[in-house]
């Protein structure tokens, strides 16, 4: 089975950095790249219905990155959160659809985009490319497959070439 990432990486939450602070972020940032942002989190909750409804149609296993893209792949792989069951995964950080201004707002602001809220977007397992690109080529939505199912139950994420992390389970509010 193949990961697929349906959507941008950390749109929603930069919506939030920008529209709380706007007036901050426009001394590095222009205020129509500001709103052009703003616009394309728009967007991109208007599309969250339409994807939510392609990926139940396909009858696939699929999660919202409301917590975030990593949370959101420690969830896919281990069901209900736990280590110790589920299954490994591979995926390539790389591969991992987010927008310019969500790095350059994020790395203003010292936060990793792929750790913060994504609603409107998803990860989801395809049995092939091709049903992911079947469903989604056509209809304007980013997407890529940016992983795997592995044996064991490693959840690593490719960062380059060379260099690997690996997902940690998600941290309960509060917690340090």
């Amino acid at each position: 089975m193949v990961i697929a990432f349906i959507g941008y990486a950390g749109l929603a939450a930069t919506g939030e950095i920008v529209a709380a602070s706007f007036e901050k972020l426009k001394e590095k940032f222009s205020e129509s790249f500001l709103n052009k942002t703003l616009t394309l989190v728009k967007r991109a909750e208007e599309d969250s219905a339409d994807i939510k409804e392609t990926l139940t149609k396909c009858g696939v296993t699929f999660l919202e990155t409301s917590d975030g893209c990593y949370n959101a792949l420690w969830m896919l792989a281990t069901g209900d959160g736990k280590k110790s069951h589920g299954f490994g995964i591979e995926a390539e950080l790389k591969k991992i659809p987010v927008r310019q201004e969500t790095i350059e707002i994020t790395n203003e602001v010292d936060v990793n985009p792929y750790k913060i809220p994504s609603d409107g977007a998803f990860v989801a397992l395809f049995d092939t490319e091709e049903q992911i690109n079947e469903n989604f080529s056509k209809k304007g939505v980013p997407f890529d497959v940016i992983g795997c199912i592995i044996e064991g139950n490693r959840r690593i994420i490719k960062i380059g070439v060379d260099k690997i992390t690996y997902l940690e389970p998600p941290r309960e509010a509060g917690v340090i």
